[in-house]
């Protein structure tokens, strides 16, 4: 809660959640980390409600492991 406004802030950050691409929930990717517009409790994350997603890389990534499958 952000006392000075006296309302809570616009976003949030969150870690390993789900976000759904579609309606149905069949398409959607679990990124490391995430800013999105904050929304009630429980409730799911669509694309439109994030920001920025990031994912975390350990030393031991080469290029070439950080290109998907299919992608060049």
């Amino acid at each position: 809660m952000d006392d000075r406004l006296g309302k809570s802030p616009t976003w949030q950050v969150e870690v390993r959640t789900d976000v759904f691409f579609a309606a149905d929930k069949s398409s959607f990717l679990t990124p490391d980390f995430l800013i999105r517009r904050r929304l009630p409790r429980g409730a799911d994350t669509t694309a439109a409600d994030v920001v920025l997603v990031g994912e975390v890389l350990s030393g031991s990534d080469t290029p070439k492991r950080r290109v998907l499958p299919g992608w060049r």
